[in-house]
């Protein structure tokens, strides 16, 4: 496998002396001309004889030796050498420096701190088997051959410290016990030489990241006291380079421009073609030109608009990461300045041995990020080609890919063997754009998971020419899970916006139509109209969606977007008004009546795509599926010859859905796939859908004897359970509420007759080619009995008994239903949704763990019965217990105790029953804790201890406490706290037999003033029968811990 050389100390010389061969030959020969002897090639042999090894360590440490000023001046060359030094050279010199910095710096620290150190005298037979030889070649091998941690985007200078420090124990360790065999004097102790050797690094790092761009850029990844010293301190260019605040990555730009020569690729060349193609997406309109209500409104250029996001950033770990995960990107770290983080990427040598992975919701900005890196990488120092996933053959290989991309870039004028060959000096950069996509539209059974690893072996390939290239991938990161990531794999994934940037996007996009504002033809978006609401504040946190709505709102004829009174209501108003315009751009004018009628068709298309969508329980949908959905919800014969062209026509370039692309097999061949720029929109036509077809059916008086035609409604909502998408349930709740009061009434009574009757429903056969799942009548039952459940405790409470009768048999059946049906995680969902409480269904708030779910399901269904055993088996067999908000005091805590009891898990802190109405089992239940202080209280933390005692003092006046308990609790743990407490409650004068527990407590406490508060006790036994000597209190303890609880547990 290619590795950079430059990462190794041998290495890193050899780079090095490049750039000044005189000074590499001498300093070989100053370190006895085995280290660099055959180059860079000779990494691969085995170490030098014993003079070379001797002279290959030494030579760093004797006084009379100058290898060590020799090396420092060659580095302090290094900046002058950089200066109008470009691409892959400059990237490698950069490296080896850093290699040469680490390396270095715990030899000069030896240097200085041992400098009564010398080789010992040896016979030519102790020189070639003595004891050192082994350690001698352990050490050249951990000194010049092993790679050396750079700085890289996910761990920067400050980060990367520790990386460093544990390259240098080892090394340090062996060189110390090197020198210990091989010299004679005094030596420094290991752990002070290793600090001040990585102190001496941080300082000569620090002093190179003050007038080097990549180690400036490595330096300000950290937010550290480090950062703002290296920003202090750099040269003036540099200061100014870093705090550039021009728009579109200008800053990328700037730092990556600064030491270069000011030679440009030729127009005419092939780097030059690449480079023209890539500068000319900054001068491009953000959005098509037809996408304007009118021609006074400005769009702006993406150069204009662009405002770079904020990301999280983490490096792949196998047994870790969960990259699809928003709640795992949560806890990884967060950065304000992407542009750093990709800059650092692309000049480390991480970047050109595996690619790094760009993740990001629709609408987040991947496509368009990528288009401004393209543009703003310096084409001196970088040739860069971009690939957009979804117009080139999924099935063909990664550099089939690039040339594809390149003709589509410049109509077939550049090639990618021209490429390198053209731009030998430059650092290349491919940017594969939508891997998401690729995805999906690969065909004929090709399996793409590995298409990460194609990219890495493609690297190599490219690497063992000596033409490296880095590569960045990008794609949604809901598909994150379905690709195959290597260990180490830099991942970044997109934030939101924050007020901050929304505000900035909005200036630059009110600045560019400032004029037309002016002139009342375009309506300003201010960010209070944005941010006052939550769900607007929320839509306009992804860029492509902020641009929608600056869209829509700069039309003077649409109403404001801040009157709207609701969500669904403004959900309602956007769609409805794009809906409108799709329709009006029609080639002939149409009538009012005919756009009315042509919006309403577009809304139907994507009321499809919205359920094909969430009835396949996912977020995107393939052209060919769109079609076939609606041949079979619009019952009519298909006239084309492929579904997947009805499903286009479908959709079309409708403006709130993303379309990804990518093509298979011959070049006419194009699989299209579908998914709503922010979910909630779909999940709106879902529900407004939903709602509409209820009131409709509502309203439309039943047949005497006939049972109601929900045929159309069965279809939809009986694939995939509500309370996977709550979000649906929540707009429907808004839209049940915006009808008037009878037709509530009406929706809420169709509903209980739906769901009373829904195992007796007819099965009419409508629809029956509708088939988002495959086919599977429980599933399907259990579906949609749910849905009609959520959808009628949404609308308020449901009195269990009215709509299933008293005895609770067919309610339950119903939940049993569920549970066959549904998958485990849906169910987990209900129950974040619904309730039971005192015969009423209603809505629950709170989560809880999947291993509840059995017993939760039980309480759903009423059954408290089998809830209370389920919980607890959960306490013996798995050590968990819950406690409900509504659950009496035994309720809650017997669970608790018997876990305590067979787990040894401690007792929450827990209210006590009431006074005025015990329960039957407040009695057994206080008894059960005299049992566990006895048998566990020595296995508890003395903090879980003192809470179980005062639990079972405040239960004194349910069930007096016995005597025995309170003193042999003091066994386990005689803390003065305890004692204090259990002392009152022991009357030596009614049970003198306790004085005996009370003694061996004393006798087992080793604090005096403890001790001391057993004194009535000690007395007592003194003069009574009972008195043990301290041999016998020994033996007692012995025989009480026979009849304590095993410290081993016994269950599994």
């Amino acid at each position: 496998m290619w590795r950079d050389v430059s990462l190794s100390y041998r290495g890193a010389l050899e780079i090095l002396g490049h750039h000044d061969r005189p000074a590499l030959d001498r300093l070989n020969g100053l370190l006895g001309g085995g280290v660099l002897a055959a180059g860079v090639a000779s990494l691969a042999v085995g170490a030098p004889g014993p003079a070379a090894l001797l002279a290959a360590v030494w030579g760093w440490i004797d006084q009379k030796n100058e290898a060590a000023s020799l090396l420092r001046a060659v580095l302090d060359g290094v900046r002058g050498k950089l200066l109008g030094l470009e691409g892959y050279e400059r990237h490698q010199l950069i490296t080896a420096a850093h290699t040469t910095i680490v390396a270095s710096s715990l030899f000069e620290v030896l240097r200085e701190e041992a400098k009564g150190l010398r080789l010992l005298a040896g016979d030519e037979e102790t020189l070639t088997t003595g004891e050192w030889l082994g350690d001698g070649e352990r050490l050249f091998d951990a000194l010049y051959r092993l790679e050396v941690p750079i700085p890289s985007a996910t761990r920067g200078f400050h980060d990367n410290l520790g990386a460093v420090a544990g390259w240098l124990e080892p090394l340090g360790t062996r060189t110390l016990r090197f020198l210990r065999l091989t010299g004679t004097g005094p030596l420094p102790e290991t752990r002070a030489v290793l600090d001040k050797a990585l102190e001496r690094y941080r300082t000569r790092y620090l002093g190179l990241a003050a007038a080097v761009p990549e180690f400036f850029v490595w330096a300000s990844l950290d937010e550290h006291a480090a950062t703002r010293h290296t920003v202090t301190n750099a040269r003036a260019e540099l200061r100014e380079a870093f705090r550039t605040q021009g728009s579109a990555l200008a800053r990328i730009e700037r730092l990556l421009s600064l030491d270069l020569s000011r030679r440009e690729t030729s127009e005419r060349d092939v780097a030059g073609v690449v480079a023209n193609a890539n500068r000319g997406e900054l001068s491009e309109p953000v959005v098509p030109m037809d996408a304007r209500h009118d021609a006074a409104l400005a769009v702006p250029t993406v150069e204009q608009i662009y405002v770079g996001p904020h990301c999280r950033f983490a490096a792949y770990v196998r047994d870790g990461s969960r990259p699809a995960s928003e709640e795992w990107w949560q806890e990884q770290r967060f950065s304000r300045h992407l542009d750093l983080l990709l800059t650092a990427h692309l000049t480390s040598p991480a970047a050109f041995e595996r690619p790094l992975l760009l993740l990001g919701h629709p609408g987040a900005g991947k496509s368009l990020l990528t288009k401004v890196l393209a543009a703003r990488l310096p084409s001196a120092s970088y040739t860069v080609v971009r690939v957009p996933l979804r117009r080139v053959n999924a099935d063909d290989s990664v550099l089939d890919q690039i040339q594809a991309a390149l003709d589509l870039a410049t109509n077939r004028r550049a090639q990618w063997w021209e490429v390198a060959r053209a731009s030998p000096r430059a650092v290349r950069v491919v940017l594969l754009d939508g891997l998401d996509e690729l995805l999906q539209a690969a065909s004929g059974g090709r399996d793409r998971r590995g298409y990460l690893q194609e990219i890495i072996g493609f690297q190599q390939k490219e690497a063992r020419q000596g033409m490296p290239v880095a590569v960045i991938v990008t794609s949604r990161t809901v598909v994150a899970d379905r690709v195959l990531i290597t260990d180490g794999t830099p991942i970044v994934k997109l934030e939101d916006f924050d007020d901050g940037q929304i505000a900035q996007w909005l200036d630059r996009w009110n600045r560019v139509n400032e004029a037309a504002a002016a002139a009342g033809r375009v309506r300003r978006l201010t960010l209070t109209s944005v941010s006052d609401r939550p769900d607007l504040a929320e839509l306009v946190k992804q860029p492509l969606l902020l641009l929608m709505l600056a869209l829509y709102a700069a039309d003077p004829a649409a109403s404001p977007i801040e009157t709207v009174m609701s969500t669904s209501a403004l959900y309602r108003l956007l769609l409805d008004e794009f809906a409108r315009r799709e329709a009006g751009k029609s080639p002939v004018p149409l009538s009012e009546k005919a756009v009315a009628a042509a919006a309403e068709s577009h809304l139907w298309r994507l009321t499809v795509a919205a359920f094909a969508m969430v009835n396949r329980g996912r977020q995107d949908i393939t052209d060919a599926e769109l079609g076939a959905d609606l041949i079979a919800l619009e019952e009519r014969q298909s006239e084309a010859p492929d579904v997947a062209e009805i499903g286009r026509d479908l959709v079309g370039r409708f403006f709130f859905v993303h379309r990804a692309e990518a093509r298979t097999g011959n070049e006419d061949s194009v699989r299209r796939c579908y998914e709503f720029l922010h979910a909630t929109f779909g999940e709106y036509l879902v529900a407004a859908h939903v709602v509409d077809t209820l009131r409709a059916l509502a309203a439309t008086p039943a047949l005497p004897g006939r049972a109601v035609d929900d045929g159309f409604l069965y279809a939809l909502l009986s694939h995939q359970p509500f309370s996977d998408r709550p979000q649906i349930l929540t707009f429907a709740a808004e839209l049940f509420d915006e009808l008037p009061e009878p037709s509530r009434k009406q929706v809420a009574a169709l509903l209980e007759k739906l769901v009373s009757s829904v195992r007796q429903r007819p099965d009419t056969g409508r629809h029956a080619s509708y088939r988002p799942t495959p086919l599977d009548r429980v599933r399907h039952l259990a579906a949609y009995s749910l849905n009609l459940v959520l959808l009628r405790v949404r609308m308020a409470p449901m009195l269990v008994a009215e709509v299933f009768g008293e005895d609770l048999r067919a309610w339950r059946s119903t939940v049993t239903l569920w549970s066959t049906g549904l998958d485990p995680e849906q169910l987990d969902g209900v129950l974040d949704l619904l309730a039971y409480r005192d015969g009423q269904l209603g809505r629950n708030g709170v989560r809880w763990m999947p291993e509840y779910r059995e017993a939760l399901l039980a309480r759903l269904a009423g059954d408290k019965m089998l809830e209370e055993r389920l919980r607890l088996g959960l306490a013996i067999q798995d050590g968990l217990a819950y406690r409900m908000p509504d659950d009496s005091w035994d309720q809650g805590i017997a669970a608790w105790l018997i876990m305590a009891l067979f787990r040894n898990r401690p007792v929450p802190d827990s209210d006590y029953p009431d006074q005025d109405a015990p329960s039957p089992r407040v009695a057994p239940l206080t008894r059960l804790i005299d049992v566990l202080l006895v048998l566990r209280g020595h296995q508890m933390d003395h903090d879980d201890l003192l809470s179980l005692l005062n639990l079972r003092l405040r239960l004194a006046d349910q069930l007096s406490p016995d005597p025995a308990v309170l003193a042999a609790t003091l066994l386990n743990d005689p803390a003065k706290e305890l004692v204090e407490l259990v002392l009152p409650h022991v009357d030596l004068a009614r049970h003198p037999r306790l004085a005996v527990l009370l003694c061996l407590a004393a006798h087992l406490t080793r604090n005096p003033g403890v001790a001391r508060l057993f004194e009535p006790a000690i007395r007592l036994s003194r003069d009574s029968p009972y008195w043990l000597y301290d041999y016998q209190l020994d033996v007692l303890h012995d025989i009480i811990k026979i009849f304590r609880w095993p410290d081993e547990p016994t269950l599994p």
